[in-house]
């Protein structure tokens, strides 16, 4: 009893911690969030009417003598960003730039060009029918099997949502993946995430209908709000190393997952599986 008392406060400091920058009603499915850590791009560029231009594709603005691509308004399938608008180097990508859920013939690829220096967290997100990014000559961004990355390969920023494979393994060198990374990525069945990643941000892999389980290798220290958010098919977290510290609202509406798995006990695992109600198990292999 005395256990249990003490993982509820720890539950109440840590919700009264996450209220600072998101609320979520019991019942009601969050919005994602652009609260994330260290040097993600999480500014969104709210532009009346009047400071917008618009040519065939895009709808942007110049700032600081630079283009920034507010959104792409074209139905091209393969869309090409252009180096240059107006002879200004394009640079920024905004959030929800490539947002498309309902044109099925458009935004299949996007390639970006060696001018964009700046790319929002949210600038793929709900881009329905994404399968491919393409980054190939540019000094802060690369792209590898359709996935974007920074250059150094250490941040994952993006997984196209309808890139068609069902299994991804992250390479061992990236150390952040940005949040919504992999939201509404439905074809994913199987994930294993880095030996080198410390943080599953918020909403990591938010809306995932098929996902199935996820593998931690490393030391994760941190499990961020909403990282597993309605991810129906979720039956299973295999976590190889400790876990450090868990967001109470980390899984929301995930009615298949049964049980955490772990090849080190975990007080902190163990607790937070006793509070979903699910099963917690403690094995030298997965």
């Amino acid at each position: 009893m005395l256990k249990f008392f003490k993982f509820v406060i720890y539950l109440f400091g840590v919700t009264v911690a996450s209220l600072s920058f998101v609320s979520c009603t019991e019942g009601k499915i969050p919005t994602p969030s652009q609260h994330t850590t260290d040097t993600e791009d999480t500014t969104q560029y709210f532009l009346t009417d009047s400071e917008l231009s618009q040519n065939d594709d895009f709808t942007y603005t110049i700032k600081d003598n630079a283009i920034l691509l507010k959104k792409y308004t074209g139905t091209e399938e393969d869309v090409i960003i252009p180096e240059t608008i107006q002879n200004l180097e394009v640079r920024t990508i905004d959030a929800r730039c490539f947002e498309n859920h309902s044109n099925s013939n458009a935004v299949h690829t996007v390639t970006i060009p060696s001018t964009v220096c700046n790319i929002s967290t949210l600038a793929f997100y709900n881009s329905k029918f994404l399968e491919n990014i393409i980054c190939d000559d540019n000094i802060s961004y690369i792209s590898e099997n359709g996935v974007l990355y920074t250059s150094d390969f250490l941040s994952l920023i993006a997984y196209p949502e309808n890139k068609p494979d069902t299994s991804y393994v992250m390479p061992d060198t990236i150390t952040k993946i940005y949040s919504n990374a992999f939201s509404f990525c439905n074809c994913l069945e199987t994930v294993t995430l880095s030996s080198n990643l410390e943080i599953i941000p918020d909403y990591a892999f938010a809306y995932n209908a098929n996902i199935q389980s996820v593998t931690a290798t490393g030391n994760i220290s941190h499990i961020g709000f909403a990282a597993f958010c309605k991810c129906e098919k979720l039956s299973s977290l295999y976590f190889l190393s400790s876990v450090d510290n868990i967001n109470p609202k980390s899984v929301l509406f995930c009615n298949s997952l049964k049980s955490f798995s772990t090849t080190n006990d975990s007080a902190t695992l163990k607790d937070y599986a006793q509070y979903l109600g699910i099963v917690y198990t403690v094995s030298k292999e997965q």
